[in-house]
């Protein structure tokens, strides 16, 4: 019972972390942006390829503000992606207070207005629950069984 619970612990928290973290700085960016919003043109920068097995790549963005130059990517997106935002204006929008936090204003509009810190964190401790439980699981009851026959 314990490997179980050792191994649910360190996979939950290994899977929550990695999409937790995407979505709290999703969420922070928002925020920041709602008080103190800026907008500048911006413009293609580059791709970086996230993975290129499953074709999933991010477009890097860049953006001025005040004769200074930031820099951020997009989402992960496929290829078809990729061509859509190397083909339209981009729409930065930025913090004033702190011109490197920005996002893309076609992300900022749907954003949902009311969302909270927890609602943003359900669906990453959910998807990361759900992962780590049945492995969680079978790890245990394999490790039980190999006990069993050493005996």
């Amino acid at each position: 019972m314990k490997v179980f619970f050792a191994l649910l612990a360190l996979m939950f928290l290994g899977i929550f972390s990695y999409f937790g973290f995407e979505e709290f700085e999703r969420f922070e960016t928002n925020r920041a942006i709602s008080a103190s919003g800026g907008f500048s043109p911006g413009a293609a920068d580059g791709v970086e390829t996230v993975n290129k097995r499953f074709g999933s790549y991010k477009v890097k963005v860049k953006y001025e503000v005040g004769g200074k130059t930031y820099r951020f990517t997009t989402t992960s997106t496929d290829e078809a992606g990729v061509r859509q935002y190397l083909a339209m204006p981009l729409d930065v929008l930025y913090n004033t207070k702190n011109p490197s936090t920005a996002t893309l204003r076609r992300y900022y509009d749907l954003r949902r207005k009311d969302e909270t810190l927890f609602q943003v964190l359900v669906v990453p401790a959910v998807l990361a629950i759900g992962a780590a439980l049945p492995v969680a699981a079978l790890v245990a009851v394999l490790t039980a069984l190999i006990r069993r026959r050493k005996k």
